[in-house]
């Protein structure tokens, strides 16, 4: 946490607007990931701008909760870039496309939280379990309501998310 800020005063002050907002920023990267992949670029240039937005958007929701290692959102940045090429590109099914991309910046997410907070790695599984029900409700609606399906799949997933978040904004190290 940044010097002078509770973790607790936070959640108590903040905690409802962080998770609509978290929600409402990821709905939206979601929904251009979507859009990009069914209608504009195909999946590896959709896979590309999904991973990059939901490491970007969950970075800006994050960065003025504590101090980031250098060098970390955009570690962070890359691994969504290549995970979110990668999983889009290979024509899974979409449990499989959450699997691997919850993973993947749940994980290089988790390399910088268990500094700062204690059962991070509750946040690896959140990743997990938000973006696979994220991608089974946003393919379940399909490409041809884009905008709809990733946005769906996005609230899901942060609302999955959120929830852990803000349980480990509770359990500061600080």
């Amino acid at each position: 946490m940044k010097q002078g800020s509770s973790p607790n005063a936070f959640v108590a002050k903040f905690g409802w607007m962080f998770g609509f907002q978290w929600v409402l920023i990821n709905g939206v990267t979601w929904a251009l990931g979507f859009v990009v992949g069914c209608d504009i670029a195909g999946p590896v240039g959709g896979g590309l701008v999904f991973g990059v937005g939901v490491a970007v958007a969950q970075w800006v929701m994050l960065r003025d909760r504590f101090s980031w290692s250098r060098g970390q959102p955009l570690a962070s940045i890359l691994v969504g870039a290549a995970f979110g090429m990668l999983s889009f590109g290979i024509d899974a099914r979409p449990v499989l496309i959450g699997l691997i991309l919850g993973a993947a910046l749940g994980i290089m997410q988790w390399l910088e939280l268990r500094r700062h907070f204690y059962r991070t790695g509750w946040w690896v599984l959140a990743m997990i379990v938000g973006m696979s029900g994220g991608m089974v409700i946003g393919f379940g609606i399909s490409c041809g309501a884009s905008l709809l399906a990733g946005f769906a799949g996005g609230v899901v997933a942060s609302a999955i998310t959120v929830i852990a978040l803000v349980w480990l904004l509770q359990k500061s190290k600080e």
